[in-house]
C-alpha cells in the first residue's frame, strides 16, 4: 500500500511536508468549494401551450426573476402572479392566466406551486424575483409560459432570467474528497510524530 507522501509524489519529484501539507490544504478546499452559476434569459410568449425550454439543464432549486405583461382572458392583463383588475378593483391572484412551469414540456402548471416560499407580493413593476424547486434531482430542461387553456387569443411575453443555484447537500464525491483530506492530513501528523520521536536504546 502507497504512503500519503508516495501518492503526492508528481513526476518522481517528492514534495516537502510543508508543500504537501499546502496541496491537501488546495484539495480540501477545491472539493467544497461551490460550482459555478449558470444563468440564461428565456424568452416565453403567452401563445404558445407547452411554453419555451431553456437552453440549459437545471436541477433543484434556481432563482427566477421574471418581469412581463399580456392578455390571457379577455381584456385583462396578467404578469406573472397577478391579474391587473380595472380599477378601483385591486389586482389579484387567480390562479390562472399568469407564470406557468414545467419541466417535461407537455403542458404547463402554476408556477407558484413550486415556489420556494410564498408567492411574492404584489409589485407594479411586474418584477419578481423568488426560488423555485424544479423537483428534478438530474438536470433538465425547463419550460416557462402562460398557465392558460386557451392560447389563440393570447398577447404579450415574459422574460425569465433562470439562475442555478449551489446544491445544499454535497454529492458523494464532494465527501469522498473531504475524508480523503481529513486521512491525508491525519497520515501526515502520525508520521511527523514518529520521525520526531527519538529512538530507545
Amino acid at each position: 500500500m502507497l504512503g500519503v507522501g508516495r501518492l503526492l509524489e508528481c513526476g518522481g519529484i517528492e514534495m516537502n511536508s510543508s508543500l504537501r501539507s499546502a496541496a491537501v490544504g488546495l484539495a480540501m478546499i477545491g472539493s467544497i468549494a461551490s460550482p459555478a452559476l449558470a444563468s440564461e434569459i428565456v424568452y416565453a410568449p403567452f401563445d404558445l401551450p407547452n411554453g419555451v425550454a431553456s437552453v440549459g439543464k437545471y436541477s433543484g432549486t434556481v432563482s427566477i426573476t421574471v418581469a412581463g405583461l399580456g392578455q390571457a382572458f379577455a381584456n385583462l392583463y396578467s404578469d406573472a402572479f397577478y391579474t391587473l383588475n380595472t380599477p378601483p378593483l385591486a389586482p389579484s391572484d387567480n390562479h390562472f392566466w399568469n407564470l406557468g412551469f414545467s419541466t417535461s414540456g407537455a403542458g404547463l402548471l402554476e408556477a407558484e406551486n413550486y415556489l420556494v416560499g410564498n408567492v411574492p407580493a404584489f409589485n407594479p413593476t411586474g418584477i419578481y424575483t423568488f426560488e423555485l424547486n424544479t423537483g428534478s434531482s438530474s438536470p433538465t430542461h425547463l419550460y416557462f409560459g402562460v398557465h392558460d387553456d386557451v392560447f389563440s387569443d393570447n398577447s404579450g411575453a415574459y422574460v425569465v432570467v433562470v439562475t442555478q443555484l449551489a446544491s445544499s447537500v454535497p454529492e458523494a464525491s464532494t465527501w469522498a474528497m473531504v475524508v480523503l483530506g481529513f486521512a491525508a492530513m491525519g497520515v501526515m501528523t502520525y508520521r511527523r510524530r514518529n520521525r520526531a520521536m527519538p529512538v530507545a536504546a
